[in-house]
């Protein structure tokens, strides 16, 4: 037996390389052995050996597709709902709906109208000059007509049933008292010398003539009637500046 270390060592050596010599042979073999199989099953089948049976995972296999209703592109007709369905419903209006153009009948609060006046031949009270009157022709006197009671062209704006006035009669009667009575008469003096007042009432009592004579400087004429007047602004006592208005109504008539 060896005892000296270093022929222990070699000859540790000398196994290590057999057996690994032996190893690879071994490998090699294994290696050339498997192509010189493959060639003898080949030809073993062409010499009639029996066929091999080809496995399901070596065979490709062709199988039918059947789409479903999901892999199959297609038209599917559409059924629609009544909420998916636009229907045209035709309009009936309700009488809510119509415009209805309604004849307006006025009422008499809701019209405005306009009422002639018609003056009345009575008065609640009589306003009068405490002295003197002015006068009108008779012929000018109905109710609601426009008069000239005082003016520089008295004689020519009234007519007298009984003739003419004379030209220098203003208007204005200076010899009565109060009121005068219907069928008495009144006498007065030319032009502004007959006195006429300063200013006149709103309405006033005013003699009704249809015959006005002059006698000298004296004038004078009948009351026919009396009637009350409705004065327009613009009166004074010259007789440039005309006194006019409307008859309102008939105190009293002869």
């Amino acid at each position: 037996m060896m005892r000296d270390p270093r022929s222990r060592r070699l000859l540790g050596i000398l196994v290590g390389a057999a057996l690994f010599l032996t190893l690879s042979v071994g490998l090699l073999g294994s290696v050339f052995a498997a192509p010189d199989a493959s060639r003898s099953n080949s030809r073993g089948g062409r010499q009639g050996t029996t066929p091999s049976s080809p496995t399901s995972t070596a065979t490709a296999v062709t199988v039918p597709l059947t789409p479903t209703s999901t892999a199959t592109p297609g038209t599917v007709p559409l059924t629609p709902t009544s909420t998916a369905t636009a229907v045209t419903v035709p309009f009936t209006p309700t009488s809510t709906a119509t415009a209805v153009t309604v004849p307006l009948t006025p009422t008499s609060t809701a019209t405005p109208v306009t009422v002639p006046f018609t003056p009345t031949s009575t008065a609640t009270s009589t306003p009068i000059i405490v002295s003197g009157a002015f006068v009108i022709g008779d012929q000018n006197a109905a109710v609601g007509a426009s008069v000239t009671w005082w003016g520089a062209q008295w004689a020519k704006a009234n007519g007298l049933s009984g003739g003419s006035a004379p030209n220098s009669f203003k208007g204005f009667a200076s010899s009565t008292n109060g009121l005068p009575a219907c069928g008495s008469t009144w006498t007065s003096s030319p032009g502004n010398s007959a006195s006429p007042p300063g200013s006149v009432p709103a309405q006033m009592a005013v003699i009704v003539s249809s015959s006005i004579t002059k006698s000298g400087s004296a004038i004078s004429g009948d009351v026919r009637e009396v009637v009350i007047v409705q004065t327009n602004s613009g009166y004074q006592p010259n007789p440039g500046h005309a006194g006019t208005g409307t008859v309102l109504s008939v105190v009293c008539h002869s």
